[in-house]
């Protein structure tokens, strides 16, 4: 009988790297909630309809949308140019690879203090990074362990895929980027940390800028599709306050809602309980399970047949 030696080598780990995370709502929902921030969450937007007023249960204001695309080196005809009347906006650069989720998070969480309650850790960063210009914040963040910790522990745990992609060449790999969109100062802006400043879109009032923000995406949708040949690989992620504290809200303000909203905050909250469990299994680590597995399969002689009928097929 042949005798196996099932052996795993982890990769080594930068301790001042950020790791590739999934741009699942959840994701985005727990590292706020790590972060400290009170009373928000992230959900996805299938549609750009989504995004007009009281088109979702719950969703009465958004905060700000996160926008992921596949990164294109877009011609600078076809780009906005940065605003020069920025001033009073929070703002960092993208200074380190695969930070660009929790930068375009905290870029908007930053700029949305005065309906967020962002929480101690960040309100301590904006204090210590405020002053400085958009490169420096940009270091400051990629050199924040704190939010760093949190940020990689939202990695899901699969080395041999890491050793795997760190042995392939990745020039044929698709790059995907995270950009904000948000109101303010009578106008839509975008922070991508990839530019040098923010830009400034359309003018429109706070009542109606959701609606004007889909025909921004819409066009910035188009002009992507058009450059990748007709691809549609992106995500939309919305930053709102707290859906079940909305809901439970307009049930005190009017008691004769409870038949309506009842079922939906059920449903969020059975749909928050999966979105949990999920996060755990994303990082939970299967590798010693699946040693064992492969040792007793070893030990019983199961290897060796699905060995010896894979080589026959």
């Amino acid at each position: 009988m042949k005798s196996y030696r099932i052996i795993f080598h982890l990769p080594m780990q930068n301790a001042l790297a950020w790791d590739t995370i999934e741009s699942e709502p959840a994701v985005f929902t727990n590292i706020l909630q790590r972060l400290g921030v009170k009373d928000t969450e992230v959900i996805e937007l299938h549609t750009l309809d989504d995004l007009h007023p009281n088109s979702l249960p719950g969703v009465q204001q958004v905060h700000g949308v996160i926008f992921l695309f596949k990164y294109i080196a877009t011609p600078s005809h076809a780009t906005p140019s940065p605003s020069d009347d920025s001033h009073g906006l929070y703002f960092a650069n993208q200074t380190v690879h695969n930070a660009c989720a929790t930068q375009a998070l905290v870029n908007l969480l930053l700029n949305s203090r005065e309906s967020v309650d962002i929480g101690p850790l960040l309100g301590e960063f904006y204090e210590m990074t405020s002053a400085l210009d958009p490169i420096s914040r940009g270091d400051a963040l990629a050199q924040h362990e704190a939010i760093r910790t949190i940020h990689n522990s939202f990695s899901p745990y699969f080395p041999i895929r890491s050793q795997l992609s760190a042995a392939r060449p990745s020039s044929g790999a698709d790059a995907f980027h995270y950009v904000t969109y948000f109101h303010a100062k009578g106008a839509i802006w975008e922070l991508d940390g990839l530019q040098q400043t923010p830009i400034r879109h359309t003018d429109c009032e706070a009542s109606g800028w959701q609606t004007a923000l889909s025909l921004v995406l819409a066009q910035r949708i188009e002009m992507i599709s058009a450059m990748d040949n007709g691809g549609i690989g992106f995500s939309l992620l919305a930053v709102i306050p707290d859906r079940v504290k909305v809901l439970h809200q307009s049930i005190l303000a009017d008691d004769s809602t409870e038949a309506v909203y009842r079922p939906e905050i059920e449903q969020i909250g059975s749909a928050r309980d999966e979105d949990t469990r999920e996060c755990i299994r994303r990082k939970h680590n299967y590798l010693p399970t699946l040693g064992a597995l492969l040792r007793a399969m070893a030990a019983s002689g199961d290897l060796q047949t699905l060995v010896d009928q894979h080589n026959c097929g």
